[in-house]
């Protein structure tokens, strides 16, 4: 991608169905009747902004350099959510060479990953990835890919796709912490697939791990403990737990107030419990704090 604009389509960007997102550049509109049509639509005047645009698609034709980046605004600015992937697939597949491919490929993840279709996020995520290793939205794409593939507990995946945009990421500070945190997702869904295989009579030796299944912590264990987190599913606190093991220490669950709190422990003192909450903090982020069990 070569635009040398990246503001104008941010704007856009939040006319369609996406929350919140991760901070992206998109290639911007060169053609300046395509920012009038995209400066319609930040102003609130959809309906003239597809007008302008249909207007300029029906005086194109396919074979025009310019066609693709009419395709891709009338996707940006479609009514609906069908006319937006039909007019965003057409720039994949019939114009991959442009400009414009891997910007429709990352707007499509989106519209998949909010529709709740992870595999398909997964798979073109993979695509943007795989094709376009360049783009600068490389990074961006790899970590909606990566959240997919975690959402589908596929740990392999979601760790190939955050490692490809950490590679990526440049100095983008903030999207660089959203990639580590996939990628310590990722892990500790590994972790967690692995103590589920031993626990089935898997080879422990070949699985590469040495941890066991966390247990809540009995009634009689006092002492200081550094809690690392607070969820209401036990699948979450299996994540967790599996997380503090690979940290290297011993992971507890402490039920309270219907919540599991995730918990490493017991330290015989308060200093040794504040030591292990700050290697805790560099290994695994997050905000871990020392609670004491009397």
């Amino acid at each position: 991608m070569t635009a040398p604009i990246r503001s104008l389509v941010l704007g856009v960007a939040a006319i369609g169905v996406f929350g919140t997102v991760a901070p992206v550049a998109l290639a911007a509109q060169q053609d300046p009747r395509l920012v009038t049509a995209v400066r319609l639509a930040q102003d609130g005047l959809s309906d003239s902004a597809r007008a302008v645009a249909g207007r300029i698609m029906q005086a194109t034709q396919p074979a025009d350099s310019l066609y693709p980046e009419v395709l891709y605004t009338m996707g940006l600015l479609a009514a609906t959510e069908q006319d937006r992937r039909l007019y965003l697939k057409k720039v994949v597949v019939d114009h991959a060479l442009s400009d414009w491919a891997d910007d429709a490929l990352l707007q499509l993840v989106q519209l998949d990953y909010g529709a709740g279709n992870t595999e398909a996020a997964v798979r073109q995520a993979v695509q943007l990835v795989r094709d376009y290793p360049s783009s600068p939205i490389v990074a961006n794409a790899a970590f909606w890919g990566a959240r997919a593939a975690g959402d589908r507990r596929d740990p392999p995946t979601a760790c190939r796709l955050a490692d490809a945009g950490l590679a990526a990421v440049g100095g983008d500070v903030e999207l660089k912490n959203l990639l580590d945190f996939q990628k310590q997702r990722c892990q500790g869904l590994a972790a967690l697939a692995q103590d589920t295989a031993r626990n089935r009579g898997a080879d422990s030796a070949a699985l590469g791990t040495t941890s066991r299944p966390a247990s809540p912590a009995p009634a009689a264990a006092r002492g200081f403990f550094v809690q690392v987190s607070a969820v209401k599913t036990q699948a979450a606190a299996n994540v967790e737990t599996a997380r503090i093991r690979r940290a290297g220490y011993t992971a507890v669950i402490a039920r309270e107030a219907g919540f599991m709190k995730i918990r490493a422990g017991a330290f015989g003192t308060r200093a040794e419990a504040d030591k292990a909450a700050a290697d805790i903090r560099a290994k695994l982020g997050g905000r871990p704090f020392v609670v004491r069990v009397p």
